[in-house]
């Protein structure tokens, strides 16, 4: 016990004197991701804080994991406040008309609070994937009283960029190394579009604000994932290769999944979707009726159970992604012009101030 003391103890002194550093990569999410990966040597560990757990050298990462993750929301660290936020799942938003943003923007200046949006900007709009999510931002920037969350989703599990599929069995041990790991995601083009994302993040990150601006990254929006080791060496990779491109750049990440496989990769935040709540998500995790039609009476009282919980609800409907214009065959590349919140005579919007109030 007195071993893990000084871990703990350490782990958290250390990490208060990186918090104001250059090096972003020292923080809790990097090291649990970097602890998940079954190759995971002190000599590859995210910063220089590995000399702290150099001088015990026969704890188990494994073991290790699961003590910090039991950190995120523990006492230990200084406190966060509850995670659970209203949200909408905007996931064409790259593609909406301009005032249709401002609409988004109205509601969430009328609402305040804890707000998210998740958006699918490289599948809608290629060739401007964050136009409408920095003009938002800007926007709502120096809003009193505003926690606002900006969830990017990196690919869609069914995308041109694999049109066989993600090859997780990639990212089986043994199978690959990581620099072969890395050639894949660039040869798919995941490397220019986390490039893309950091350029996003770093360019909002050096504005001042009034309002709290957060951003999370998902790998892939409703992956089939195979196993949490999988997800992990992915992880682990992308985290390499933003660390070593972008001077130690770092970010926070959920992971996004089907019914089918709602495995936990360390402590990461688990998103699900359907028309009522998992009962296996918990507190700091994410759920959506994305995918399936539900009343805005029926995800009020769904939310209405799960905020308490610490759960987050993301509001949806098919026209926020144009399926109610566009067949599914239709790629989302093809969806242009998309106006959800105008569109008869504001009937989503006004739900959703709704949900949200």
């Amino acid at each position: 016990m007195g071993t893990w003391v000084a871990i703990v103890s350490e782990f958290v002194v250390v990490q208060k004197n990186h918090r104001t550093s250059t090096n972003r990569q020292c923080n809790l999410s990097t090291w649990i991701v970097w602890l998940a990966q079954p190759e995971a040597t002190m000599a590859h560990a995210p910063c220089a804080m590995a000399k702290t757990f150099g001088r015990f050298p026969m704890i188990h990462r494994r073991t290790l994991l699961t003590a910090l993750s039991g950190l995120i929301y523990s006492s230990i660290l200084p406190a966060q406040s509850p995670p659970s936020r209203k949200g909408i799942q905007a996931v064409g938003l790259a593609n909406w008309i301009p005032s249709d943003v401002d609409l988004l923007v109205q509601a969430i200046n009328s609402v305040r609070g804890r707000l998210e949006v998740l958006q699918l900007p490289f599948n809608f709009n290629p060739g401007a994937p964050f136009q409408n999510a920095r003009s938002l931002i800007e926007d709502i920037r120096n809003t009193s009283n505003l926690d606002f969350t900006m969830t990017t989703c990196l690919d869609f599990r069914t995308s041109s960029s694999y049109p066989n599929g993600f090859d997780w069995g990639l990212f089986t041990a043994g199978r690959a190394t990581d620099d072969q790991r890395e050639r894949y995601l660039s040869n798919i083009g995941w490397l220019s579009r986390l490039d893309q994302y950091v350029s996003f993040v770093q360019r909002d990150r050096t504005r001042s604000s009034t309002a709290v601006i957060r951003h999370i990254l998902v790998l892939v929006l409703e992956d089939d994932c195979p196993r949490d080791d999988n997800y992990s060496r992915l992880l682990n990779v992308v985290a390499r290769y933003l660390s070593r491109r972008h001077n130690g750049f770092s970010t926070q990440y959920r992971r996004s999944c089907l019914p089918n496989n709602p495995f936990r990769v360390g402590a990461l935040p688990l998103e699900q979707h359907g028309k009522t709540v998992p009962p296996n998500l918990r507190y700091g995790d994410v759920w959506s009726p994305d995918g399936e039609t539900i009343s805005g009476a029926a995800f009020k009282a769904q939310q209405a159970a799960a905020l308490p919980r610490g759960i987050s609800c993301l509001y949806w409907r098919e026209e926020l992604n144009g399926r109610d214009i566009y067949p599914g065959t239709v790629s989302p590349d093809r969806r242009p012009n998309l106006s959800p919140l105008s569109k008869n005579n504001r009937f989503i919007y006004n739900e959703l101030l709704s949900c949200w109030r």
